[in-house]
Protein backbone atom coordinates (compact mmCIF):
# COMPACT_ATOMS: atom_id res chain seq x y z
CA UNK A 1 0.00 0.00 0.00
CA UNK A 2 2.85 2.37 0.85
CA UNK A 3 4.49 1.65 -2.55
CA UNK A 4 1.29 2.34 -4.42
CA UNK A 5 0.55 5.58 -2.55
CA UNK A 6 4.13 6.77 -3.01
CA UNK A 7 3.90 6.60 -6.79
CA UNK A 8 0.46 8.11 -6.95
CA UNK A 9 1.93 10.94 -4.86
CA UNK A 10 4.69 11.21 -7.48
CA UNK A 11 2.00 11.41 -10.14
CA UNK A 12 0.19 14.13 -8.22
CA UNK A 13 3.38 16.20 -8.09
CA UNK A 14 3.98 15.59 -11.82
CA UNK A 15 0.49 16.75 -12.75
CA UNK A 16 0.76 19.73 -10.38
CA UNK A 17 4.14 20.79 -11.76
CA UNK A 18 2.97 20.55 -15.37
CA UNK A 19 -0.49 21.90 -14.63
CA UNK A 20 -0.72 24.15 -17.69
CA UNK A 21 0.34 21.42 -20.10
CA UNK A 22 -1.52 18.57 -18.43
CA UNK A 23 -4.90 20.22 -18.90
CA UNK A 24 -4.04 20.96 -22.53
CA UNK A 25 -3.34 17.28 -23.13
CA UNK A 26 -5.74 14.39 -22.63
CA UNK A 27 -3.01 12.23 -21.04
CA UNK A 28 0.09 13.15 -19.05
CA UNK A 29 2.38 10.32 -17.91
CA UNK A 30 5.82 9.38 -16.65
CA UNK A 31 7.82 6.23 -15.90
CA UNK A 32 10.11 4.97 -13.16
CA UNK A 33 12.93 4.18 -13.53
CA UNK A 34 13.91 5.99 -16.73
CA UNK A 35 17.33 4.30 -16.84
CA UNK A 36 18.07 0.57 -16.50
CA UNK A 37 21.59 -0.63 -15.68
CA UNK A 38 22.52 -4.16 -16.73
CA UNK A 39 25.29 -6.11 -15.00
CA UNK A 40 25.97 -9.81 -14.30
CA UNK A 41 23.38 -9.77 -11.48
CA UNK A 42 20.58 -8.30 -13.60
CA UNK A 43 17.49 -10.55 -13.51
CA UNK A 44 14.96 -8.25 -15.12
CA UNK A 45 12.95 -5.33 -13.79
CA UNK A 46 9.39 -4.03 -13.63
CA UNK A 47 9.10 -0.46 -14.92
CA UNK A 48 6.23 1.58 -13.50
CA UNK A 49 4.27 3.71 -15.98
CA UNK A 50 1.85 6.12 -14.29
CA UNK A 51 -0.22 9.05 -15.43
CA UNK A 52 -3.47 11.02 -15.45
CA UNK A 53 -6.28 10.91 -17.99
CA UNK A 54 -8.28 14.12 -18.48
CA UNK A 55 -10.68 12.72 -21.11
CA UNK A 56 -12.61 9.49 -21.45
CA UNK A 57 -11.29 6.77 -23.71
CA UNK A 58 -9.12 3.67 -23.98
CA UNK A 59 -5.51 3.95 -22.82
CA UNK A 60 -2.87 1.85 -24.57
CA UNK A 61 0.75 1.70 -23.40
CA UNK A 62 3.18 0.21 -25.93
CA UNK A 63 6.87 -0.41 -25.21
CA UNK A 64 9.25 -1.01 -28.11
CA UNK A 65 12.93 -1.88 -27.99
CA UNK A 66 15.56 -0.72 -30.50
CA UNK A 67 15.25 -2.32 -33.93
CA UNK A 68 17.82 -4.85 -35.08
CA UNK A 69 18.31 -7.57 -37.68
CA UNK A 70 18.06 -11.26 -36.83
CA UNK A 71 19.11 -14.39 -38.70
CA UNK A 72 16.85 -17.43 -38.40
CA UNK A 73 18.61 -20.74 -38.94
CA UNK A 74 17.24 -24.21 -39.52
CA UNK A 75 19.30 -27.19 -38.46
CA UNK A 76 19.51 -30.51 -40.25
CA UNK A 77 21.75 -33.53 -40.58
CA UNK A 78 24.58 -33.61 -43.09
CA UNK A 79 26.67 -36.79 -43.06
CA UNK A 80 25.16 -37.61 -39.66
CA UNK A 81 26.15 -34.24 -38.13
CA UNK A 82 23.61 -31.63 -37.03
CA UNK A 83 24.44 -28.28 -38.62
CA UNK A 84 22.77 -25.15 -40.02
CA UNK A 85 21.35 -25.99 -43.44
CA UNK A 86 19.09 -22.99 -44.17
CA UNK A 87 18.76 -19.40 -42.99
CA UNK A 88 16.55 -16.36 -43.44
CA UNK A 89 17.13 -12.78 -42.35
CA UNK A 90 14.54 -10.76 -40.44
CA UNK A 91 15.28 -7.04 -40.71
CA UNK A 92 14.03 -3.91 -38.90
CA UNK A 93 12.51 -5.92 -36.07
CA UNK A 94 11.80 -4.56 -32.61
CA UNK A 95 14.07 -6.31 -30.10
CA UNK A 96 11.35 -5.97 -27.44
CA UNK A 97 7.61 -5.35 -27.46
CA UNK A 98 4.96 -5.21 -24.73
CA UNK A 99 1.46 -3.77 -24.37
CA UNK A 100 -0.78 -2.60 -21.54
CA UNK A 101 -4.41 -1.61 -22.18
CA UNK A 102 -7.61 -0.69 -20.38
CA UNK A 103 -9.52 -2.66 -23.04
CA UNK A 104 -8.47 -5.04 -25.80
CA UNK A 105 -7.10 -3.53 -28.99
CA UNK A 106 -9.95 -5.10 -30.96
CA UNK A 107 -12.43 -3.12 -28.84
CA UNK A 108 -11.03 0.10 -30.35
CA UNK A 109 -12.52 -1.11 -33.66
CA UNK A 110 -10.00 0.48 -36.00
CA UNK A 111 -7.76 -2.28 -37.38
CA UNK A 112 -6.14 -0.06 -40.01
CA UNK A 113 -5.11 2.46 -37.35
CA UNK A 114 -3.68 -0.33 -35.14
CA UNK A 115 -1.68 -1.52 -38.14
CA UNK A 116 -0.41 1.98 -38.94
CA UNK A 117 0.64 2.54 -35.31
CA UNK A 118 2.25 -0.92 -34.97
CA UNK A 119 0.04 -1.71 -31.99
CA UNK A 120 -0.25 -5.38 -31.13
CA UNK A 121 2.21 -8.18 -31.85
CA UNK A 122 0.38 -9.17 -35.04
CA UNK A 123 0.67 -5.59 -36.37
CA UNK A 124 4.44 -5.21 -35.98
CA UNK A 125 6.13 -4.28 -39.24
CA UNK A 126 9.34 -6.12 -40.16
CA UNK A 127 10.75 -7.81 -43.22
CA UNK A 128 11.62 -11.48 -43.76
CA UNK A 129 14.21 -11.74 -46.52
CA UNK A 130 13.54 -14.87 -48.59
CA UNK A 131 16.44 -16.67 -50.29
CA UNK A 132 14.56 -18.46 -53.09
CA UNK A 133 13.15 -21.06 -50.72
CA UNK A 134 9.71 -22.18 -49.68
CA UNK A 135 8.99 -20.45 -46.36
CA UNK A 136 6.49 -23.12 -45.33
CA UNK A 137 9.25 -25.70 -45.77
CA UNK A 138 11.68 -23.57 -43.76
CA UNK A 139 9.29 -22.99 -40.85
CA UNK A 140 7.88 -26.50 -41.01
CA UNK A 141 4.16 -25.67 -41.23
CA UNK A 142 1.72 -24.31 -43.78
CA UNK A 143 -0.87 -23.63 -41.07
CA UNK A 144 1.09 -20.81 -39.46
CA UNK A 145 2.60 -17.79 -41.19
CA UNK A 146 6.33 -16.94 -41.00
CA UNK A 147 5.54 -13.76 -39.01
CA UNK A 148 3.55 -15.80 -36.49
CA UNK A 149 6.49 -18.19 -36.16
CA UNK A 150 8.85 -15.26 -35.55
CA UNK A 151 6.48 -13.74 -32.97
CA UNK A 152 6.17 -17.08 -31.15
CA UNK A 153 9.96 -17.38 -31.10
CA UNK A 154 10.30 -13.91 -29.54
CA UNK A 155 7.56 -14.73 -27.02
CA UNK A 156 9.39 -17.91 -26.01
CA UNK A 157 12.38 -15.70 -25.14
CA UNK A 158 10.11 -13.31 -23.14
CA UNK A 159 11.03 -10.49 -25.53
CA UNK A 160 7.49 -10.17 -26.88
CA UNK A 161 4.62 -10.21 -24.39
CA UNK A 162 2.15 -13.05 -24.98
CA UNK A 163 -0.71 -11.00 -23.50
CA UNK A 164 -1.48 -7.39 -22.60
CA UNK A 165 -0.71 -6.13 -19.10
CA UNK A 166 -3.49 -4.58 -17.07
CA UNK A 167 -3.81 -0.84 -16.40
CA UNK A 168 -5.02 -0.01 -12.90
CA UNK A 169 -7.01 3.11 -12.02
CA UNK A 170 -7.19 5.12 -8.83
CA UNK A 171 -10.46 6.95 -9.20
CA UNK A 172 -11.42 8.04 -12.72
CA UNK A 173 -8.25 9.95 -13.54
CA UNK A 174 -5.02 8.44 -12.19
CA UNK A 175 -3.67 5.20 -13.66
CA UNK A 176 -0.62 2.95 -13.48
CA UNK A 177 0.75 -0.22 -15.03
CA UNK A 178 3.93 -2.29 -14.83
CA UNK A 179 5.98 -3.39 -17.84
CA UNK A 180 8.35 -6.32 -17.28
CA UNK A 181 11.78 -5.98 -18.89
CA UNK A 182 13.38 -9.47 -18.92
CA UNK A 183 17.02 -10.20 -18.13
CA UNK A 184 17.93 -10.77 -21.81
CA UNK A 185 17.09 -7.28 -23.12
CA UNK A 186 19.72 -5.56 -25.23
CA UNK A 187 21.11 -2.14 -24.47
CA UNK A 188 19.78 0.93 -26.26
CA UNK A 189 16.84 3.34 -26.16
CA UNK A 190 13.37 1.90 -25.52
CA UNK A 191 10.27 3.99 -26.20
CA UNK A 192 7.20 3.90 -23.98
CA UNK A 193 4.31 5.25 -26.05
CA UNK A 194 1.04 6.20 -24.34
CA UNK A 195 -2.08 6.48 -26.53
CA UNK A 196 -5.64 7.55 -25.79
CA UNK A 197 -8.38 6.38 -28.18
CA UNK A 198 -11.98 7.53 -28.26
CA UNK A 199 -14.63 6.22 -30.71
CA UNK A 200 -11.90 4.47 -32.72
CA UNK A 201 -9.81 7.65 -33.12
CA UNK A 202 -6.48 8.64 -31.61
CA UNK A 203 -7.07 11.66 -29.35
CA UNK A 204 -3.79 11.89 -27.40
CA UNK A 205 -0.22 10.61 -27.61
CA UNK A 206 2.92 10.85 -25.48
CA UNK A 207 6.30 9.08 -25.67
CA UNK A 208 8.85 8.45 -22.92
CA UNK A 209 12.41 7.16 -23.55
CA UNK A 210 13.95 4.47 -21.34
CA UNK A 211 17.73 4.09 -21.53
CA UNK A 212 19.18 0.59 -21.07
CA UNK A 213 22.93 0.45 -20.50
CA UNK A 214 25.49 -2.15 -19.52
CA UNK A 215 27.59 -1.28 -16.47
CA UNK A 216 30.56 -2.77 -14.68
CA UNK A 217 33.03 -5.25 -16.15
CA UNK A 218 30.53 -6.44 -18.79
CA UNK A 219 30.25 -2.90 -20.15
CA UNK A 220 34.06 -2.56 -20.29
CA UNK A 221 34.43 -5.85 -22.20
CA UNK A 222 31.58 -4.98 -24.59
CA UNK A 223 33.05 -1.57 -25.42
CA UNK A 224 36.57 -2.98 -25.69
CA UNK A 225 35.44 -5.72 -28.11
CA UNK A 226 33.70 -3.18 -30.37
CA UNK A 227 36.37 -0.48 -30.30
CA UNK A 228 39.44 -2.77 -30.40
CA UNK A 229 38.13 -5.84 -32.22
CA UNK A 230 41.54 -7.01 -33.52
CA UNK A 231 43.24 -6.75 -30.12
CA UNK A 232 40.22 -8.35 -28.44
CA UNK A 233 40.49 -11.32 -30.84
CA UNK A 234 44.19 -11.73 -30.19
CA UNK A 235 43.67 -11.66 -26.41
CA UNK A 236 40.77 -14.13 -26.62
CA UNK A 237 42.80 -16.60 -28.69
CA UNK A 238 45.80 -16.19 -26.36
CA UNK A 239 43.66 -16.90 -23.28
CA UNK A 240 42.18 -19.99 -24.97
CA UNK A 241 45.67 -21.30 -25.83
CA UNK A 242 46.97 -20.67 -22.31
CA UNK A 243 43.98 -22.45 -20.76
CA UNK A 244 44.46 -25.37 -23.17
CA UNK A 245 48.14 -25.68 -22.31
CA UNK A 246 47.35 -25.43 -18.59
CA UNK A 247 44.68 -28.19 -18.83
CA UNK A 248 47.12 -30.41 -20.77
CA UNK A 249 49.79 -29.81 -18.11
CA UNK A 250 47.41 -30.81 -15.29
CA UNK A 251 46.42 -34.06 -17.02
CA UNK A 252 50.08 -34.85 -17.76
CA UNK A 253 51.06 -34.33 -14.13
CA UNK A 254 48.41 -36.84 -13.04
Amino acid sequence: MLFKNKYFFLLFLTVLFFADNSYARSVVADAFPRKIDIDHNFKGINVLVYGARNDAGTIVVAVRGPKKDYVLRKKGKIAGIWTNIKSHQVSDMYSFYANATTRTLSDIQNDSLMKALNLGVTNLDYKIVVKDEDLSEFFGSEDISPSEEVNLLMQSKNLYASKDSEIYFWGETLFKTFITFPKNIIRGTYNIDIYLFNDGLLTSYQTLPIIVEQVGFEAFMFNFAHTNSALYGIISVSIALIMGWFAAFLFRVR
